[in-house]
């Protein structure tokens, strides 16, 4: 990794345009099959973004010299991407999202800009020395996977790190009959968009060698619904998502098709994830180029 000045930034022309589709009276991006909507700052992931700032890769020293940094799939409000020109301010940030959902502060050393990910990341060849993308399980296909790994490595720099940090949505761990569910109308409305979000997480490192990155190394964090330390506030960022996705999930349960009783669901499903000790775990992988 070499060390940059703020003024070392890379661009290439970029003629990406979003196009939304109203779904369940929502606003989803249409070159996505993204199962969450994009209207209000697609408050649950955005909520889960703003509890984990952090990265794992050990390149701390090269952060604070100030290296060439790409947040892929910055998402609403790049909440990681400030946190982190918090923390190192000596670096250069790019921020790439599908959809238009960037802060309108301006930033010094921060650009977005608009692109779809899963085909191309609009930068040169070997621009950026750390790529950090998260929660992107409810979005790809296994060809989309596949394709974004390539772009990853492809704008990756020789000796640059990929961060790769993911949920196992559809399969909490500890479940009750509740929570099987809800993890059954995940699965199921998943599987209908051919999104993989019960097997991407468990293969991230497998992906990411497909892709040819190098010494690959994993990190599993558990992440507690409604008990333990953070529980309460995981909770709440899980149930927002799964209030979105009621719509479809009433396409398995139709009986969800009614708002108030799927609000005493979850609220049965709360008490539930603290009797059982509900968790989700949170996979972390990052590699060489």
């Amino acid at each position: 990794m070499t060390q940059i000045n703020n003024s070392d930034t890379k661009s290439e022309s970029n003629n990406y345009t979003d196009t939304y589709t109203t779904r369940y009276g929502r606003k989803y991006n249409a070159a996505t099959n993204y199962l969450l909507p994009m209207d209000e700052g697609d408050r649950s992931s955005s909520s889960i973004r703003r509890v984990y700032r952090d990265h794992q890769t050990p390149i701390k020293e090269q952060l604070e010299k100030g290296i060439s940094v790409l947040d892929s799939a910055c998402g609403a409000g790049a909440h990681w991407t400030l946190t982190m020109k918090e923390q190192y301010p000596n670096c250069v940030y790019t921020g790439v999202d599908i959809s238009n959902v960037f802060p309108a502060e301006k930033y010094s050393s921060v650009n977005f800009v608009m692109g779809n990910i899963s085909k191309r990341i609009p930068a040169p060849d070997e621009s950026f020395d750390f790529a950090f993308q998260k929660l992107l399980g409810l979005a790809f296909t296994r060809e989309e996977w596949d394709s974004n790994l390539k772009e990853l490595y492809r704008v990756l720099k020789h000796g640059g790190y990929v961060e790769l940090s993911e949920i196992y949505a559809v399969s909490a761990c500890n479940t009750g009959p509740l929570m099987d569910q809800v993890m059954n109308a995940f699965k199921t409305i998943s599987k209908s968009k051919a999104i993989i979000v019960d097997k991407a997480p468990y293969e991230l490192e497998h992906l990411l060698t497909k892709a040819g990155f190098t010494n690959p190394m994993v990190i599993i964090r558990n992440m507690p619904l409604n008990h333990g330390e953070h529980g309460k506030l995981y909770w709440k960022c899980m149930r927002a998502a799964y209030e979105i996705l009621r719509p479809q999930f009433a396409q398995v349960y139709p009986e969800w098709n009614e708002v108030s009783f799927f609000e005493d669901f979850l609220n049965s499903a709360e008490e539930e994830c603290s009797d059982t000790k509900c968790y989700y775990e949170w996979k972390i992988c990052y590699a060489q180029k």
